[in-house]
């Protein structure tokens, strides 16, 4: 679990700096990346970074300009990729360097790649799969590789060392198993939850009882043996020693069961001596072809941002368009009734001033659904839904779905290209694919709110 990407502060304080900038009217993500900025720079008293703002700025935001609230929004048009870059370069992340921000960076890179290139697409990537991403340690380093037994099943090592096998081969004694009786009263439920305590034996659950027991050991049994036969040479088992009781029919502990096993196998060449049982001998003249790798020591350098060394011209008017753009398209993309108008815009547009220039916009945008009736009950709305289609992944911004008709609807900003109907078409072409029914596709440019359809 220490690889996991999930679980270091540093990249939880990324997430969160994510999160922010999507959602930045919500208190909950302000108040999130305001804790764990604290944590970070190790401030004391970190519990009091908890509390909501009621007037002024947050800690987080006096500490980083980068992510003041008036700022925000001009970065919704700019790549995941790049966010992140800044993220860290405002958070002090560029100069500290370490493998769990090397392989994020990767994942990052790789999902921009993908067609995943805004912050909301890699926010759902990273929720689907944040439990399973972590640095990936280079085969051919001299070092100790720790897995539970879970994680081992499949994998082979030349050397396997199993410390604490000492657990109980019992339920827990807090643990509960669900149970039907036709024994009055309980007859009247259908299942119950009963705790596994001795007592059960004398009851109407004595069977179910030795039942549990029964697939609880040999559970034990599944896990030992994978635990035992990872190792392709050498195999270290570190137990508990037990002062020799009565026989049992069945050990109740790992200790135990080890200790009755090894007494009666009676292997050749092995020896049991004191605590130690020993079988078999140590190749050391092992010829290893496999070469350690050298590693070494990549120097941190702070991120350089090209933007303020490198001015394109009539970059301010396109950058603006493109961020106006991109807004009302976030906006559109949250509404499926018209009642949703203000609460979209509420959660989306952060400085105050604008909020009256998107709401006429966005209703303008509105009385195309209107008079088009895409807000008839009769639609399902799909925002933003992946399709892999001839090893492709298409996203298209909307997908209205009745039980006879698929109308598909891609928002789009500035010049009309011939791509934008090339890409649209081929949304069409999937769909089709998928539903028999008649499929329409239009494009919406959201600065000029003129409708085409293809």
């Amino acid at each position: 679990e220490s690889l996991v990407l999930q679980n270091q502060l540093t990249i939880k304080l990324l997430i969160a700096g994510l999160e922010y900038i999507l959602h930045p009217r919500e208190d909950f993500y302000a108040v999130k990346l305001n804790y764990l900025y604290a944590k970070f720079l190790q401030k004391e008293n970190t519990e009091s970074f908890l509390s909501k703002r009621n007037e002024g700025k947050y800690f987080f935001e006096e500490e980083m300009p980068f992510l003041d609230r008036k700022n925000i929004s001009r970065l919704s048009s700019t790549g995941i990729n790049e966010i992140v870059f800044l993220l860290m370069n405002a958070m002090k992340l560029d100069v500290q360097m370490n493998n769990y921000l090397f392989r994020f960076q990767d994942i990052v890179l790789q999902q921009s790649q993908q067609q995943c290139n805004t912050i909301q697409d890699f926010l759902e990537y990273w929720n689907e799969q944040k439990h399973k991403l972590c640095i990936i340690p280079p085969d051919g380093i001299d070092a100790v590789k720790i897995y539970t037994i879970h994680k081992a099943k499949g994998l082979q090592f030349p050397v396997v060392i199993l410390p604490y096998a000492n657990w109980n081969m019992k339920p827990k004694h807090d643990s509960t198993i669900w149970l039907k009786s036709v024994e009055q009263p309980f007859d009247q439920l259908h299942a119950f939850p009963v705790e596994m305590v001795k007592k059960i034996e004398d009851s109407f659950f004595s069977d179910a009882y030795a039942s549990e027991l029964e697939l609880t050991y040999m559970d034990n049994i599944n896990l030992l043996y994978v635990a035992f036969t990872r190792a392709e040479e050498q195999l270290y088992i570190f137990s508990t020693a037990e002062k020799e009781g009565k026989e049992e029919a069945l050990p109740q502990n790992v200790c135990r069961l080890l200790r009755t096993i090894i007494g009666k196998i009676g292997l050749n060449d092995s020896t049991f001596f004191g605590n130690e049982f020993v079988y078999g001998t140590v190749n050391t003249n092992r010829n290893d072809d496999t070469q350690c790798l050298s590693t070494k020591n990549i120097t941190s350098r702070a991120f350089n941002n090209y933007k303020e060394q490198i001015k394109l011209k009539r970059s301010r008017e396109y950058n603006e368009a493109q961020v106006k753009g991109n807004i009302l398209h976030l906006i559109l993309s949250k509404i499926n009734q018209p009642e949703q108008l203000h609460w979209a815009i509420r959660t989306t547009v952060t400085n105050d001033a604008e909020l009256d220039a998107y709401s006429k916009a966005t209703e303008k945008a509105l009385e195309i659904f209107t008079n088009k009736k895409w807000f008839d009950k009769k639609w399902q709305h799909i925002n933003e839904r992946n399709l892999h289609y001839k090893d492709e992944l298409l996203r298209a911004d909307k997908i209205l779905l009745s039980d006879d008709e698929c109308i598909i609807i891609d928002y789009k900003t500035g010049v009309k290209e011939t791509e934008h109907e090339k890409q649209l078409k081929k949304y069409a072409e999937a769909y089709s694919t998928i539903f028999k029914h008649k499929i329409s596709a239009y494009l919406l440019y959201t600065d000029t709110l003129e409708v085409q359809q293809i």
